[in-house]
């Protein structure tokens, strides 16, 4: 499954959009996590994207601006020779900071997007691509098949899907969802001993 970033406005998205959670469970045909649930037939789109992660600490473009500007006018107004020292050094920091913002490699996160019919947009971040298309087979199987009581974790603290294949019945077994004659008699047998 490719990673889809078409329709994705980055202006718009911000890192404090994604979700804190560290689990989305699905059982039958609800999605929860944290205190929110939603009903599996109001999912739209569930897909993957790649996110440029931009770090806290990445030096403002005109702080780097501002230093060359002062090395400059300090070599063109100060006559020293030790003063032009000091503002090529300046005009050098300012260009090595230059270079090497734009040099570093961005850090990418993935996100798991979960649109609603309501058009509201939730986000979930994982570092692991392969998890994250996992997690969009597992809903798009139960999005099809909203009927089959598919019982589920996404765990983003463990990147892993962890299946809960428990069954639930509902009611007593013997005496409400077989009403026969044969299965009274097993269920008198067990009364008796």
């Amino acid at each position: 499954m490719p990673v889809s970033n078409a329709d994705f406005v980055e202006e718009d998205f911000n890192f404090k959009n994604i979700e804190s959670t560290k689990k989305i469970e699905v059982e039958s045909n609800a999605l929860t996590f944290g205190n929110t649930v939603y009903q599996i037939s109001n999912i739209s789109r569930v897909t993957v994207r790649k996110w440029k992660r931009i770090e806290k600490d990445v030096l403002s473009p005109f702080f780097i601006l501002f230093l060359i500007a002062v090395g400059t006018a300090l070599s063109v107004y100060l006559p020293e020779p030790r003063d032009k020292v000091i503002s090529l050094l300046v005009i050098l920091v300012g260009l090595f900071l230059f270079f090497d913002e734009k040099l570093r490699s961005p850090t990418y996160i993935y996100l798991l997007v979960i649109e609603l019919n309501s058009g509201s947009v939730r986000y979930f971040a994982s570092k692991d691509i392969s998890f994250l298309e996992e997690a969009v087979l597992a809903l798009y199987r139960v999005i099809e098949n909203p009927y089959n009581n598919s019982s589920f974790t996404i765990s983003f603290s463990d990147n892993r899907i962890i299946h809960n294949n428990s069954v639930t019945i509902g009611g007593d077994l013997l005496g409400t969802l077989f009403n026969n004659d044969a299965v009274q008699n097993v269920y008198d047998n067990c009364q008796r001993s």
